[in-house]
């Protein structure tokens, strides 16, 4: 039968103690507390591929907000129902739009070749007089 956790809060978060295990909130999302200063937001999930328990970190807690955690944990969690590894698959997405991105001597050249055009157009209507 499954453990039942009871889930974090803000506050409860700012009294935890640093241990050696983390803190679970329930849905693959744990708080792993180092020091007073130092807490770090961790996702434990099954790889759905290699079938691996793998752990990732989300974020620290100083920049990201519990609710913030929790949401990039539903995220995650929904695109493994999907059989997705939600960490290669963010990392396709990424070298994805790094190509979809025009670097600045393609968009150079395309300011260029426009600029040619519309001075050949206006040439060839004036005859190269101005």
């Amino acid at each position: 039968m499954a453990k039942f956790v009871k889930p974090l809060t803000e506050t409860r978060i700012k009294l935890l103690k640093p241990k050696q295990t983390p803190y679970s909130d329930g849905n693959n999302l744990y708080l792993h507390v180092y020091n007073a200063n130092k807490k770090t937001f961790l996702f434990w999930y099954t790889d759905p591929i290699s079938k691996k328990r793998l752990k990732r970190k989300i974020g620290e807690h100083s920049d990201l907000s519990l609710e913030e955690a929790r949401e990039t944990t539903r995220r995650y969690n929904k695109l493994i129902s999907k059989g997705l590894d939600p960490f290669q698959y963010l990392a396709d997405q990424a070298k994805e739009e790094e190509k979809q991105k025009i670097t600045l001597y393609e968009f150079a050249q395309i300011w260029k070749d426009t600029k040619i055009g519309i001075v050949d157009k206006i040439v060839a209507k004036t005859g190269g007089n101005p």
